[in-house]
C-alpha cells in the first residue's frame, strides 16, 4: 500500500510540473488569409496583418536584431537584418502552409518564435 501511495505522489508531482512547464499558444493574428501563434505574448506590444499591403506587422518590446523565417521542417530559409522595434514582413515572402519566424533581439540570447500559416 506504501508503495502504490508513493507512485500516485510521484506521478501526481510529474504531471503537475509538466502542466506547470509549458506555455500555451498565443494567437496574435487570425483572419482569413494568415494567422499567428506564439507562446510569448508578452513580448509583443502590437501584431496586425495589414491586408492593404499584405504585411504582417509587428511591434516588439525591445530592438529586433534579425527576424529569422524557418520553413515547414524546421531549416532556415533565410534572415532580415531588422535593427528595430518594428517590423513589416510581406505575405510574398513566406510560401503557403506553416513557418515559423525567429526574433533575435539585441544582447539577448534566448531566440522568441512564433508560427505562422498563410491560407
Amino acid at each position: 500500500m506504501k508503495n502504490l501511495l508513493t507512485t500516485l505522489i510521484i506521478a501526481a508531482i510529474t504531471v503537475t510540473s509538466a502542466f506547470a512547464t509549458t506555455k500555451p499558444e498565443v494567437e496574435l493574428i487570425s483572419n482569413e488569409e494568415v494567422s499567428v501563434t506564439t507562446e510569448a505574448k508578452e513580448f509583443f506590444k502590437l501584431a496586425t496583418f495589414n491586408q492593404d499591403a499584405e504585411t504582417l506587422e509587428f511591434i516588439t518590446i525591445g530592438e529586433i536584431s534579425v527576424i529569422q523565417i524557418f520553413d515547414n521542417e524546421g531549416n532556415l530559409e533565410f534572415q532580415l537584418p531588422v535593427m528595430s522595434d518594428m517590423v513589416k514582413i510581406n505575405k510574398n515572402l513566406l510560401a503557403d502552409g506553416k513557418q515559423k519566424l525567429g526574433f533575435v533581439m539585441e544582447g539577448v540570447n534566448q531566440v522568441h518564435f512564433t508560427a505562422v500559416t498563410v491560407k
